[in-house]
């Protein structure tokens, strides 16, 4: 399995983020483009990768912190969206009906773009600012964006109505999070304020893809999303299927929560192996 974390606004890897504008975008001013390209290539021991060289020294490990038992919460499987035109509405889509509606494995050698974005959830007028980020999206990777992945940090439940109702998504895109995740407030059980998005291409098919709470003061967790690779010619009919693992987070912020972000870092990792 080969994996891929975004995170904004700290980078935890080699996707770049931008952050929307409490405005809508000038004309006159464009955002930094945001993606990743990475290969995939099939030999004989299995997948093979590149990623850029690291420069940072390795991150040295401490105790991990405790929290109070109410914030751990357990891991849970979300169900994918795809837009219907039939119905003219997001319909779950499920695993069988991935297979049965004719998608494809991400080919080996093939480019998978990936757009990391933190859409800022407290800057006035979230609705008209993602509306404004898609447009960017459309204007920059196409109509027909191909095979682009997009995660979102700091995503509110506004903002995905806005996106869940934007053409250009519902004919490009599964949407994977599209529901708060619950937190604990005060030890209520609520839905969290802002929270993690995964957009993937429609052509591609979905193993699987669930949310794992993390030890945070903030409700912080991580989104993973499983996209099936093509079988190798030395393992065609194998029952064991490669995936490529997509992960986009929001580790916890600020100064204070530096030992925390260690801790999410390293549980994120063992997920990613």
């Amino acid at each position: 399995m080969l994996g891929i974390i975004a995170q904004s606004p700290l980078s935890v890897s080699f996707c770049l983020q931008s952050r929307v504008p409490s405005k809508p975008i000038p004309s006159t001013r464009c955002l930094q483009r945001s993606l990743a390209r990475f290969t995939t290539q099939a030999s004989d021991s299995g997948l093979r990768y590149r990623f850029p060289r690291k420069t940072e020294p390795p991150v040295k490990l401490g105790s991990p912190p405790t929290l109070s038992p109410h914030r751990q919460l357990t891991q849970r499987s979300i169900s994918p969206q795809i837009y219907r035109e039939q119905y003219s509405a997001w319909r779950e889509l499920s695993s069988v009906q991935s297979h049965k509606d004719g998608r494809r494995g991400l080919q080996r050698n093939s480019l998978l773009r990936v757009v990391s974005w933190n859409i800022d959830f407290a800057s006035p007028g979230p609705t008209e600012r993602v509306a404004t980020a898609m447009e960017y999206l459309q204007t920059t990777f196409g109509d027909d964006p191909g095979q682009l992945a997009i995660v979102l940090q700091e995503v509110c439940q506004r903002s995905v109505q806005q996106i869940l109702q934007t053409r250009w998504v519902q004919q490009n895109f599964i949407i994977a999070g599209h529901e708060p995740p619950r937190t604990f407030q005060a030890g209520i059980p609520r839905p969290a304020r802002y929270f993690t998005l995964v957009m993937t291409p429609k052509s591609l098919r979905l193993e699987s893809s669930f949310r794992m709470p993390l030890p945070s003061e903030m409700g912080r967790d991580a989104l993973f999303v499983d996209v099936q690779l093509c079988p190798t010619n030395q393992r065609p009919n194998s029952e064991m299927k490669d995936v490529l693992r997509l992960c986009t987070t929001h580790l916890e912020s600020l100064e204070e929560g530096t030992s925390l972000r260690t801790r999410q870092l390293e549980l994120i990792s063992q997920k990613l192996n």
